[in-house]
Formats: C-alpha cells, sequence, structure tokens
C-alpha cells in the first residue's frame, strides 16, 4: 500500500466506534441484587443473539426475549430494571478515530462492517453518523454474522472491494484472524494510536 491508498477500510462499531461505558448497568445489577453481568449473559447468549444480528428476529424481538429471561430467572422487577438500565446506558462515539483514518488515508473507502440488529441505522441516526461510512455491511441485512466467512465474502462483493486492497479494524481476535486467513490486513483494536500505527505502517 502507498500513501496514495484507495482501498477499503472496514471498521467495527462497538469496541471500536462506539464505547459503552457500562457503569449504570453494573450499578443497576447491583441495587437489584443480581450478579454482575447478568444482563449481558442474557442478551448475548449465542441462541439468543445469533436470530438477532442475522435478521431472523427484528431488535425488538431480542429485547422482549432477553427480557422474558430475566424475569424467568430473576423476576418481573429485575427484568424491568435491567431493560430500562440498558435502554439509558451511556456510550461515547470516537468521531477522531473516524477523522484520523481518513486524514491517513483519504481515498480509502472507510465501511462499517458489524453484527448488529435491525436498530443499527436508528442507532448511527442517533450518534450521529448517517454521513460517516461510504458504506455500511449490517449482519442483519444479509444473513451472515462475523466470524462466518460468508460474512467477509459479501462485504468484500458488496463494496467492489479485495481483501488484497482492504483494511480491517474489530475488537474480536477471532474475527480479525478470519479477516487475516481471507488477505485482509487486519489489526485487533486496543486503542486508537494503535490502530492509526498499523494503518500506517501498511501506507
Amino acid at each position: 500500500m502507498t500513501d496514495s491508498f484507495n482501498g477499503t477500510i472496514f471498521i467495527d462499531f462497538d469496541g471500536v466506534v462506539r464505547h459503552w461505558a457500562g457503569n449504570d448497568i453494573h450499578a443497576r445489577e447491583a441495587d437489584l441484587k443480581v450478579p454482575t453481568g447478568t444482563l449481558f449473559q442474557a442478551a448475548f447468549d449465542r441462541a439468543r443473539l445469533h436470530p438477532a444480528i442475522t435478521g431472523t428476529v427484528c431488535h425488538e424481538a431480542w429485547e422482549a426475549s432477553v427480557k422474558q429471561c430475566l424475569a424467568d430467572a430473576f423476576s418481573n422487577t429485575v427484568a424491568e430494571g435491567l431493560m430500562q438500565a440498558w435502554q439509558k446506558a451511556d456510550y461515547t462515539i470516537d468521531f477522531d478515530l473516524l477523522a484520523d483514518i481518513q486524514a491517513l488515508a483519504p481515498q480509502a473507502k472507510l465501511v462499517l462492517a458489524t453484527n448488529a440488529t435491525t436498530k443499527l441505522a436508528e442507532d448511527l441516526k442517533q450518534s450521529n453518523l448517517m454521513s460517516a461510512f461510504d458504506a455500511v455491511v449490517n449482519s442483519s441485512d444479509i444473513a451472515l454474522a462475523k466470524p462466518e466467512q460468508g460474512f467477509f465474502e459479501k462485504a468484500l462483493s458488496m463494496t467492489h472491494s479485495t481483501a488484497e486492497t482492504s483494511v480491517f479494524i474489530d475488537d474480536n481476535e477471532r474475527n480479525v484472524q478470519v479477516a487475516a486467513n481471507i488477505g485482509f490486513s487486519a489489526v485487533c483494536y486496543q486503542n486508537k494510536p494503535q490502530v492509526l500505527r498499523f494503518i500506517e505502517n501498511l501506507l
């Protein structure tokens, strides 16, 4: 790659661009006297999550199933309290990371490639990110989720890209490994300076 790199940079959303605080949820779990991590254990159980991120069920149905799981395991009070905390949870958007990537590789396509539910478009709008990406690859739109190889192949096809001329940034090591095996220049996100150094070293 050169300083005129005009390939594609695929970037994950949660854990890379959007960062959740989590403190309010943990505090609510403590208030309700349930173990820390109770909400996310229910929400991210594969049997419950995978249908949501592959579009088999909508975001609202996923939330309803999480709430029912919590009610069955604990009580309606716990379920209601944790769902309210989840829906009100604070997060930050790393606009600087996106700006710095675009400054390093201004001719590159910047593509959001994420495992997300049908609520992604609403989330991007609320986060002022509707015009931040040249394209969005949402797992629930294509019925394929990372780390399935088909997700990466579909992302390349949708953006008219090749793995050999693409960068992949994700905070999940397994996703990064699959991308690297296909031929992407792939990096597991730890922090902004580390990712920027990775891209600089490719130029």
